[in-house]
C-alpha cells in the first residue's frame, strides 16, 4: 500500500469510526465498508436514473392529461352549438316527413286517377273498335 491509499484508508477509517481514537482498523472491515459505499453508490445511480424516468414518465402524463383537457374543453364548448344543430336538422327532418307523406298522398292519388283514366280510355278503344267493326272500316285497330 502507498502513501495515498494509506492516507485515503485512514480518512476513510476516521470518517466511518470517529469514536475509535486510534483509527486502528482491520482491512477487512475496511474492504467491507469500501464495498459497502461502492454498492450504495451504485445504487444512487440506479435511483437517480429511475428518479429521472419517473419524473420524465410525469411530465409526459402531464403534458397528455392537458392535451385531455383542452379536448374536453372544446367539446364542452362546442356542445350548445351540437345542440342547436341537431335541434335545427330535427325540425328540417320532420318537415321534410310531411313534405314526404304528402308527395306520396298526391302521388298516391295521382296514380288512381291514371288507373281510372287509362281504364276509361281502354273502354272507348274498345267502343271505337266496335263502331268501325259495325261501320264495315277494315282499320279496326284505331
Amino acid at each position: 500500500m502507498d502513501i495515498n491509499t494509506k492516507a485515503i484508508g485512514e480518512v476513510v477509517l476516521a470518517l466511518l469510526y470517529p469514536w475509535n481514537q486510534n483509527r486502528t482498523c482491520k482491512r477487512s472491515e475496511l474492504i467491507v465498508k469500501q464495498n459497502e459505499i461502492t454498492q450504495l453508490n451504485k445504487d444512487d445511480v440506479w435511483l437517480v436514473a429511475e428518479a429521472g424516468t419517473a419524473t420524465k414518465r410525469l411530465r409526459e402524463q402531464q403534458a397528455y392529461g392537458e392535451q385531455l383537457q383542452i379536448a374536453l374543453n372544446r367539446a364542452l364548448a362546442d356542445h350548445p352549438r351540437v345542440e342547436a344543430e341537431r335541434d335545427t336538422l330535427q325540425g328540417t327532418f320532420s318537415s321534410q316527413t310531411e313534405q314526404h307523406a304528402q308527395a306520396r298522398t298526391t302521388l298516391e292519388s295521382l296514380t288512381t286517377d291514371r288507373a281510372k283514366l287509362a281504364a276509361q280510355v281502354d273502354a272507348y278503344r274498345l267502343l271505337l273498335s266496335d263502331y268501325r267493326a259495325c261501320l264495315g272500316l277494315h282499320d279496326a285497330t284505331g
